[in-house]
């Protein structure tokens, strides 16, 4: 799942401000404190006995080289960031685009042969203009999705890879994958923003205003009927939502004021969550078997880690520097 500009904008931040002494060299896994959670008009660090109750009991899987996984890397200065993939092990990197402007937010098709984004043109510093694009897997046919030259993010693919839904001046849009059917899916004056279609194509996740000041998560089906809130927390706001492969679970992003960026999972079906990596630490993104998540943290250093979804363990990913952002795991594995 690819991180929304609120998470573009932090791990930027972090990697031009206090980051500027940490060093992208590995060092052994730390040990991360007992998940929290939280709920209504609480806060990150209000703790839960029933985090262990509430976790997905699954073995955790290591990052192979049958792993594909698509980041963007920064170039000389924070206006410029390309695609690239490496295999799980941090092997075969390839370089996909190459241009003056910022290309982030990459996002698999389901069947794993194309990659959406956003190409930015005036990245950071201004919302727009933008537009989707859409490539072949290897690099290849690279090719605007819309033409609007708006202020626009956060591609995601239907199940059945035959629409894209993406965010446009906080409303959810749809868009055949063809470029044609172009329409809103959320009414006027919502403030909905980062959608992630669920992995029937029955939903889509997605964070929008909710109580107050704060961003909470809700659902709708993709023609925008039938909201439904899943989040209520006045103290914390969550965006980035990813379901997992199996549709039980979301990740997302969390965090107090935009002062502490934790990554979260809850029940898809439940209003609380409980913190996973209680770092700063955004964009998770699943691993196909559903037993890892892919982040950007800072711990030892700033960069891609892995975690299980209980978190407690957090692995720098090799082979990657600081520089590098939003991993997203290709949905289907190698064979070999």
């Amino acid at each position: 799942m690819k991180t929304t500009r609120v998470g573009a904008i932090a791990a930027t931040a972090a990697l031009f401000g206090m980051l500027a002494a940490s060093q992208a060299s590995a060092a052994p896994a730390p040990r991360l404190p007992d998940a929290d959670m939280f709920g209504p008009g609480d806060t990150l660090s209000t703790a839960g006995a029933a985090a262990a109750a509430a976790t997905p009991q699954l073995a955790p899987a290591a990052s192979t080289a049958r792993d594909t996984i698509v980041f963007a890397r920064l170039g000389g200065d924070p206006q410029n960031h390309d695609i690239w993939t490496m295999d799980g092990a941090g092997g075969h990197q390839r370089q996909l685009t190459s241009n003056s402007v910022a290309d982030l937010e990459p996002t698999w098709s389901p069947d794993g042969t194309k990659i959406a984004w956003a190409r930015w043109s005036d990245y950071p510093f201004n919302v727009g203009p933008a537009d989707i694009w859409v490539m072949n897997a290897d690099g290849t046919d690279q090719h605007p999705l819309t033409n609007l030259h708006d202020d626009i993010d956060t591609p995601t693919w239907s199940p059945d890879a035959t629409r894209v839904a993406f965010t446009r001046n906080y409303r959810i849009w749809v868009v055949n994958a063809d470029g044609t059917g172009l329409h809103a899916v959320s009414p006027e004056g919502s403030f909905d923003f980062d959608p992630d279609w669920s992995p029937d194509g029955r939903k889509i996740a997605f964070s929008s205003r909710g109580a107050g000041t704060t961003f909470d998560l809700f659902t709708m089906r993709p023609d925008g009927t039938a909201r439904h809130q899943l989040t209520h927390t006045t103290a914390v706001s969550e965006y980035d939502a990813a379901w997992s492969p199996d549709g039980r679970w979301i990740a997302y992003s969390a965090d107090n004021n935009r002062t502490q960026w934790h990554v979260a999972v809850m029940s898809a079906t439940a209003t609380r969550g409980y913190v996973v990596v209680g770092k700063y630490s955004l964009s998770p993104d699943w691993s196909p078997d559903g037993r890892t998540l892919a982040i950007y943290a800072c711990s030892s250093f700033c960069g891609m880690y892995t975690t299980p979804p209980w978190g407690r363990v957090l692995t720098p990913m090799p082979n990657h520097g600081l520089s590098d952002v939003m991993p997203e795991y290709r949905p289907v594995r190698g064979t070999s």
